[in-house]
């Protein structure tokens, strides 16, 4: 609902045999629009535009055959249906895995 706190949490598990670095999650941002995010658990290293994404830096390791959990605490300030990518960068800005988020806001 509208003015709503929630929380986005994405589960990371390297399956490899060998450690990994997230390099970073980018969010489009069309869904930005309409969220607010008050605080991310692990902190970042920093944020910024590139292109028509937010990047969110966070130089974490990703051990082998471990999960990793990342916490966006948002906040809805836009009525809107919002659906577009969310990357997620490993061991490099280009490597990423691409994925599809929705956020409904009524």
């Amino acid at each position: 609902m509208l003015n709503d706190s929630f929380d986005i949490e994405f589960s990371i598990t390297n399956i490899d045999k060998v450690d990994h670095k997230l390099n970073s999650i980018d969010i489009d941002n069309d869904l930005l629009e309409g969220i607010l995010i008050k605080k991310i658990n692990p902190s970042i290293v920093t944020e910024y535009d590139n292109f028509w994404m937010r990047v969110f830096e966070f130089k974490n390791d990703l051990n082998m055959q471990a999960e990793n959990k990342i916490i966006f605490s948002a906040k809805a300030i836009k009525k809107w249906d919002f659906s577009w990518d969310v990357d997620f960068c490993i061991d490099s800005d280009v490597s990423c895995i691409y994925n599809g988020m929705r956020i409904l806001v009524k």
